[in-house]
């Protein structure tokens, strides 16, 4: 059985004993909501989320890095919605760049490496735009990337944005949608890329990527090592994943089939990618011969066979970590994918049939071709400290060098943050 060691922060609801049993950690009370679960840099060193601060209820950045003993610091506080960014004269609405017509989805979540932090935000006026924040002799500065309204090299305005994502080199990659210049409506969807430098402005967002009439609607991008994947319509009417190598071209890729899913009677929809090291994993749903729901994750690496899931739904599995057999009922999802050497592991939420209405999260190792799953944490699960587990989340970016941070929400009502090492 795969050993899991569990580090938890304590996020409190209610009043909470100072200390947690058997990991020397102090819990404290800071937050009411997590509005988004814990993403992992790309180096491992830290992670991030948004939650409402106890003091002010405002949504907040919190941020936490690791520690010379291996274990995460108590997150702190980086900026909330009071913020001005510098050289503005309004405070933020909310962190939510996205399209109106498209809510809050993962992609959306903040990302930091080291003492950078990239996001998307609404203004209080409403307009939008793609920010990034320095910590600088120990305080946050929060600057403007790009604004809703600002024209490329070429004149044409951006209008939409996907959160940004900062990488190991301080790029910081984002989607936007962009309104063609001599037009009023007509737009289409670009991925750039802008350095960011210590003391400097940044420099001026590059295109890497646009739509064109064959490829188009871009749907979020998952980035890794300056690369990325994105979902986007085709000419030939259907969805398609595709990877972007750094040759100003989108590399299709998709099984020939997909197994399990192509049983239903319903089209098969794509889920949004998740990329690493020329990699992808993603989810899948359709409807069975009965109208029911259906969904299936698909990955390319660790010599996978690509058109066969490595988990999906009505099946029953003997998972490690879990008695019995484990059969996902409700949906398998928001997979995370790594890569070390030939091993692949893919987090990824699952709902088991005995919490169908609970979430639960999962790692599928897969090596030379086979899958193994383990479970990380699940509903119904007791801790050591103890607290029965009511669901568990992860976010964006759920795993890298084998940690993976986790939120956990307990029966009782408290939830937590926690890093969970599955090497």
């Amino acid at each position: 059985m795969k050993r899991f060691s569990f580090i938890f922060l304590l996020f409190a609801l209610l009043a909470l004993p100072a200390v947690l049993k058997g990991n020397d950690i102090e819990l404290f009370k800071i937050s009411k909501d997590i509005l988004v679960p814990p993403s992992i840099a790309e180096n491992g060193n830290s992670y991030i989320f948004i939650a409402k601060s106890v003091l002010t209820n405002l949504p907040t950045v919190y941020v936490s890095y690791q520690k010379r003993n291996g274990k995460f610091s108590n997150p702190v506080h980086a900026f909330d919605l009071n913020t001005v960014p510098e050289g503005l004269s309004e405070h933020f609405k909310n962190f939510n760049p996205s399209k109106p017509s498209r809510g809050w989805t993962g992609f959306e979540s903040p990302t930091v490496q080291d003492k950078i932090i990239t996001f998307g935000g609404t203004l209080e006026s409403g307009k939008r735009g793609a920010f990034y924040a320095q910590n600088i002799a120990g305080k946050w500065h929060v600057f403007p990337l790009v604004l809703q309204g600002q024209v490329d090299k070429n004149g044409n305005k951006f209008k939409y944005f996907n959160a940004p994502y900062i990488t190991t080199d301080s790029k910081a990659l984002f989607m936007a949608t962009m309104v063609k210049m001599g037009t009023e409506n007509e737009t289409y969807d670009a991925v750039f890329s802008c350095k960011i430098r210590n003391f400097f402005r940044p420099s001026t967002p590059k295109l890497l990527i646009q739509a064109n009439e064959h490829i188009y609607n871009f749907d979020d991008i998952s980035v890794a090592q300056a690369k990325f994947a994105t979902r986007a319509d085709t000419n030939s009417g259907t969805q398609n994943m595709f990877i972007y190598d750094g040759t100003s071209q989108l590399i299709k890729t998709v099984p020939d089939k997909y197994r399990f899913l192509d049983r239903g009677e319903a089209s098969i929809q794509l889920g949004g990618p998740t990329y690493y090291a020329g990699k992808i994993a993603f989810f899948a749903h359709s409807f069975d011969k009965n109208n029911k729901y259906i969904s299936a994750i698909y990955c390319n690496a660790g010599d996978n066979n690509f058109s066969k899931p490595i988990v999906h739904t009505n099946k029953k599995y003997k998972i490690a970590g879990t008695k019995g057999y484990t059969i996902f009922t409700g949906e398998v999802s928001n997979p995370t994918l790594f890569i070390k050497g030939r091993k692949a592991s893919v987090t990824f939420m699952g709902y088991p049939k005995t919490n169908s209405k609970r979430s639960g999260v999962y790692l599928a190792t897969i090596k030379s071709g086979k899958v193994k799953l383990s479970a990380i944490a699940f509903p119904g699960q007791i801790l050591p400290e103890g607290g029965e587990v009511k669901s568990v989340q992860i976010g964006a970016v759920s795993i890298r060098h084998d940690k993976v941070p986790i939120m956990v929400t307990l029966k009782s009502g408290i939830v937590k943050i926690g890093v969970v090492n599955v090497d």
